[in-house]
């Protein structure tokens, strides 16, 4: 978790070797946040979804990927307008947003 001013302005999950989320105010904040969950994960492949974006952090994770597969999601329990995307950079499909 990241913490600016008693804020959280960012998080990530995993379990394993699979990252579910991660959440984060800026791009940097993210790149941080992953960069220490990696740390943490030891040199195994990992597996998450990305939200496609125009960034430098998209553009590395897709630089450095062993495999990569396009899908869209089609449906979802809430309206994607009630979704911050610009703040989603990693999600678990399947995975409550709320």
């Amino acid at each position: 978790m990241a913490i600016q001013n008693n804020e959280t302005v960012g998080y990530t999950l995993a379990c394993g070797n699979r990252i579910l989320q991660c959440y984060a105010d800026l791009p940097h904040v993210a790149a941080f946040l992953l960069r220490v969950l990696l740390n943490e994960i030891g040199d195994r492949n990992v597996q998450f979804f990305i939200v496609s974006r125009d960034d430098w952090l998209f553009s590395l994770m897709i630089d450095h990927a062993l495999h990569t597969e396009r899908f869209e999601r089609r449906h979802s329990r809430c309206l994607n307008d009630q979704v911050n995307w610009s703040a989603i950079f990693i999600l678990n499909m399947g995975y409550n947003l709320f």
